[in-house]
């Protein structure tokens, strides 16, 4: 049986690199910010790093499982080969809809 997505993101092994790699996406994401709004986001995840370094890690980790949930029927399409001869490219526009997945869990807490 093949492993589901809850249970790769999980792992012991890779959890951390998933949430190392959450990490890096929002260092990523902040740092193309630019301009009086870019100035302002910049400034507020400079403070919360500041005066709670390891506070971005747990919202991370907080949200993996969200994540996973969430992306669990698109990973299963994925896996099964669901789009034919086309594979990826048939579930690629569901996925680019998921990318807003992490921000809807978070929202609904």
């Amino acid at each position: 049986m093949a492993a589901t997505l809850r249970d790769i993101m999980l792992a012991p092994d890779v959890q951390p690199k998933v949430i190392d790699d959450g990490l890096a996406l929002v260092d990523e994401q902040i740092s193309d910010k630019s301009g009086i709004s870019g100035t302002a986001v910049k400034l507020a995840y400079k403070s919360v790093v500041s005066f709670s370094p390891g506070h971005i890690r747990y919202m991370i980790e907080q949200l993996i499982p969200g994540v996973h949930s969430r992306g669990a029927g698109t990973w299963r399409q994925l896996m099964a080969g669901s789009g034919g001869s086309q594979g990826f490219p048939s579930i690629a526009p569901r996925m680019a809809s998921s990318a807003a997945a992490p921000w809807a869990a978070a929202e609904s807490r």
